[in-house]
């Protein structure tokens, strides 16, 4: 949603001001995967969450890949790595029901706590 890209957005300025461009795209990297899932949802004149609840779980599974700190830390050092362990840690604590964190993916634990 709108919100969670500015924010991921502004995590990524500090790496462009000292031209760290690989970590400033791993701020915001693991969200594409999710365009196409964003683009229904707006298309929808439902509630987000409805949208969200009746998408079938093979159209979520590229964002559980790309949201996995396990998955991307078990890729090896990566130029992108710290921009894109911050957008998953960042949505840890924002992401409710459905979409609440699998920071460990494939492991099927939850992260416990939002605000």
């Amino acid at each position: 949603t709108m919100p969670n890209v500015l924010i991921h957005s502004a995590t990524a300025l500090p790496f462009l001001v000292i031209g760290d461009y690989a970590n400033a795209i791993g701020c915001v990297a693991p969200d594409i995967v999710w365009i196409p899932n964003e683009i229904s949802i707006r298309r929808s004149r439902k509630a987000v969450q409805k949208v969200i609840d009746e998408l079938p779980e093979w159209r979520i599974l590229p964002y559980r890949i790309t949201h996995s700190a396990l998955l991307w830390c078990l890729m090896g050092p990566s130029e992108a790595l710290l921009g894109a362990l911050i957008h998953i840690a960042l949505d840890c604590f924002t992401h409710k029901r459905r979409m609440r964190q699998q920071p460990l993916f494939p492991i099927p634990w939850r992260w416990p706590c939002t605000l």
